[in-house]
């Protein structure tokens, strides 16, 4: 059975909200900075949500097959007029999200 991994990871996180995540419409975690999920998923195509706290949604969509683990690096890192006013207001992070081996990596 294929395995999804999750790891909150960006070097620019701001390491401040939750970013819950969502595989196929079910909410699976809430997670902080540093943090990892794992969970069996079914071989085929799902949805992957990641939100922050206040609803702002950022969607990928996957492909797992049989055998195979499917790693998903996950950030909040903040965007627009929120990364200005950082210093002020906390931030409100977008949640970014990248397949394969890493922020640095292909």
């Amino acid at each position: 059975m294929p395995k999804l991994v999750l790891i909150r990871d960006h070097p620019n996180d701001i390491a401040h909200r939750y970013a819950i995540m969502a595989l196929d419409g079910r909410q699976v975690a809430r997670m902080k900075f540093k943090e990892s999920f794992e969970t069996e998923v079914t071989a085929g195509r799902h949805t992957l949500e990641g939100k922050n706290e206040l609803g702002k949604t950022t969607t990928i969509e996957l492909d797992a097959r049989e055998g195979e683990t499917v790693t998903v690096h996950v950030g909040g890192i903040p965007t627009g007029c929120f990364s200005l006013l950082a210093g002020v207001f906390p931030p409100t992070p977008t949640i970014v999200m990248k397949v394969g081996d890493g922020w640095g990596k292909g």
